[in-house]
């Protein structure tokens, strides 16, 4: 009795923070929770519904969608249409931010073996086109480190260290864009009276962004050369007897530009 109240105002509890929260950021955090718990308690069925209906709600998140995939992959009966259609609608929400989303949705698709190359081909189309150009290198690092089976813990390190460095940067450019329209009206307030200040702030701005794009050529220089370093490894013997060029050479030295964080990349050097 006191264990089916429990569960009774727990729902109750979940109910309330999706369809009568006015606090976006709790409707956010459990909307995934929610969702987990409706399958721990209640056969698949309901946990469709669930997500039928949670999933034309805001806010989204990409938990949200990703757990219920698993779900679905986990039952003893999986709707593969209902995990494609989930994939797709994260798509549409981090289809340009998230590189994951795609690799783990062509991983997907080439567990289904009734499925055929020019599907996956396409997919992996897709993603080229929609993800934003900087995280387009993390997504070409992971998905060829997948095909050619290389399983490196110091690459897929710095990969991941590289993906964080990007995003955070991204980030910052993003912030920017979205304060200059506040601090442009503010310095034309004080462009009559004090012509100076403003002068001052407009240099900030100046430098806040060079600063920025300076940060995302450099991370894209490093990784250029972990890519380039990457195909080399993955060049056969064969090959390389042959006499065929690798596809993307490697340079065997690069120094970056600030000196303050001068590295040399090179396959064997210390």
């Amino acid at each position: 009795m006191q264990k089916n109240m429990i569960k009774k105002w727990t729902e109750v509890l979940y109910e309330q923070s999706q369809f009568k929260s006015f606090n976006l950021s709790v409707t956010l955090k459990l909307k995934s929770k929610y969702l987990q718990w409706v399958n721990q308690t209640k056969p698949i069925k309901e946990v469709r519904e669930l997500f039928d209906k949670l999933s034309v709600r805001m806010p989204t998140s990409l938990p949200f969608y990703t757990d219920y995939v698993k779900i679905e992959q986990s039952s003893s009966n999986t709707d593969n249409k209902r995990v494609k259609t989930a994939f797709e609608h994260a798509i549409t929400y981090f289809g340009k931010t998230s590189a994951d989303l795609w690799l783990t949705y062509l991983n997907y698709l080439k567990q289904r073996q009734s499925l055929d190359f020019m599907t996956i081909s396409r997919i992996h189309s897709r993603a080229l086109h929609t993800l934003e150009t900087m995280i387009v290198l993390i997504f070409q690092i992971f998905t060829w480190t997948n095909q050619n089976g290389l399983q490196s813990s110091s690459v897929n390190t710095a990969a991941d260290d590289y993906a964080s460095k990007l995003l955070h940067t991204i980030r910052l450019l993003e912030s920017i864009e979205k304060r200059i329209a506040t601090l442009e009206l503010f310095t034309y307030v004080v462009k009559k009276k004090k012509p100076s200040k403003r002068d001052f702030y407009l240099s900030k701005i100046k430098w806040w962004i060079k600063t920025a794009f300076y940060d995302l050529d450099y991370l894209q220089d490093e990784l250029r050369v972990l890519l380039q370093h990457q195909s080399i490894e993955s060049t056969t013997d064969e090959e390389i007897h042959r006499g065929s060029p690798a596809s993307r050479p490697m340079k065997p030295l690069i120094i970056t530009r600030d000196l303050l964080q001068s590295k040399v990349f090179s396959a064997g050097y210390p």
